[in-house]
């Protein structure tokens, strides 16, 4: 800093003062050094030796004891530190909350009488000769100090000073350290609540992790190999664990069904409804498989199993391979995009929404119709969940349909091609914006005529 500047601050100083000189004190630097360390303690057992170690160069004493009374009778006590004959046990880390059984209980004594009296007190001119708990380790000391740590109002744990002379406390001591003990109880409450806190969210992470692991189950492991077909899917989750799903079955008569569906909101509950979903979907038994047929079963199941505000999207089709014919279900969810071989302008795509219902789950009274269409050589068929569509650029427009249709038209329409282009263009769209939803894709694409092929 030039001197310039520094002058220009000075001048523009508009106070004075005689400022002592905290030099001639070092306790006051390691008082502030060590709450510089309690401010960065993240275990409760750290907190007691960096207290220790300060308070025993700010005030004095030659013995220490804490106790517990936490969901103990009246008198009964145990005892979580001993400090009577060496104060350096006050800077050992030690942990006294996870295993509290580990620690005797007692109920007699001087401590006995100072813990059920319930207040703070100081104790001059102190005599304890063959305590029934300590014997004679008291004997050394002229005063005490006894100050409960209040924990919901209710003295749980105390704090117990010793001085070997008879009047070795005053009242004022009594103020001071009743304040300096509840306010080093309550960080070790803070840092308690906090240790408890990230358990139960590691817990709850393992299990959500667990749950993204069924999730992903769902999936097909492999896809389907299909003569003159290709397929291709691509799941991203909103978060660890969603509620999309897409899924495939082979029939014995060589059909091949399949459903892409989504469950409403996110985490494990969506999960739980993508899991009905996916598990009534292969344990259907309906007459010729019709997807209308499908639809209404898994619809009838959710319902029976209904969560309050849940339901499930979902589009179920049933594919003939050698001849084209593609039969469908749809259930609130959006219609499915047919290119033609050939088709190069947004206009000509058709969009499958000769049929539809309501979302699966809501009403068990509920029959879905079916409807056929055709997947001639070269066609391309895309199916998305919502999250595609509502995928949202940095300034919060959507891609929308449109946006979908020209990257399905990026492309000749090979499945593993479509699919590409569909995903660079939603991640290219969104920037550096985290999705707001599951995203699943699934494109499904017939092998073009042979003169094509070998043009």
């Amino acid at each position: 800093m030039s001197s310039s500047t520094a002058e220009t601050r000075a001048a523009a100083r508009t106070w004075t003062s005689r400022e002592l000189d905290v030099a001639e004190m070092p306790v006051i630097a390691e008082l502030y050094e060590n709450l510089g360390r309690l401010s960065l303690a993240e275990r409760p057992e750290e907190v007691t030796p960096l207290v220790g170690r300060t308070t025993r160069r700010t005030a004095p004493i030659d013995g220490f004891l804490s106790l517990s009374t936490r969901g103990l009778e009246p008198g009964r006590f145990r005892v979580t530190r001993s400090a009577l004959d060496d104060l350096s046990e006050l800077e050992a880390v030690k942990d006294t909350w996870t295993n509290p059984d580990a620690f005797p209980i007692h109920d007699s004594g001087v401590l006995s009488d100072i813990v059920r009296g319930g207040g703070p007190s100081v104790h001059l001119d102190l005599r304890v000769e063959d305590d029934p708990v300590f014997g004679d380790r008291l004997s050394r000391f002229g005063s005490m100090v006894a100050i409960p740590l209040l924990d919901g109002g209710e003295p749980l744990n105390w704090a117990i000073f010793f001085r070997t002379a008879p009047e070795g406390f005053t009242l004022l001591d009594l103020e001071q350290r009743m304040l300096m003990s509840n306010l080093v109880g309550g960080t070790v409450r803070i840092l308690r609540g906090r240790q408890e806190v990230r358990r139960a969210h590691d817990a709850l992470h393992r299990e959500v992790d667990r749950i993204a692991e069924i999730q992903r189950s769902f999936m097909p492991r492999s896809l389907p190999s299909i003569p003159g077909w290709t397929l291709a899917g691509r799941f991203e989750t909103h978060g660890v664990a969603g509620g999309d799903l897409w899924t495939a079955r082979e029939l014995e008569d060589g059909r091949l069904a399949l459903v892409v569906a989504d469950a409403s909101g996110h985490g494990p509950a969506a999960t739980v409804m993508a899991a009905m979903t996916h598990a009534v979907f292969h344990a259907t038994d309906c007459t010729d498989l019709e997807p209308g047929c499908i639809a209404t079963k898994i619809n009838r199941y959710l319902a029976r199993w209904q969560v309050a505000g849940a339901f499930v999207t979902g589009m179920v089709g049933v594919l003939t391979p050698k001849t084209g014919e593609l039969a469908y279900a749809v259930a609130g969810h959006p219609p499915a995009l047919h290119r033609p071989f050939g088709v190069g302008h947004p206009d000509e795509i058709r969009r499958l929404d000769a049929v539809g219902g309501p979302p699966l789950g809501i009403l068990d009274s509920i029959e879905y119709d079916t409807a056929r269409t055709r997947i001639d050589p070269g066609d391309t068929l895309v199916l998305a969940t919502d999250g595609i569509l509502e995928a949202r650029s940095p300034d919060g427009v959507q891609l929308g349909e449109a946006g979908l249709i020209d990257a399905m038209l990026s492309c000749p329409g090979h499945a593993d091609c479509t699919l590409r282009r569909i995903e660079m263009a939603v991640h290219e769209f969104e920037g550096d914006r985290h999705a707001d939803d599951d995203q699943t894709l699934v494109v499904l694409h017939r092998d073009p005529p042979d003169e094509a092929v070998g043009s």
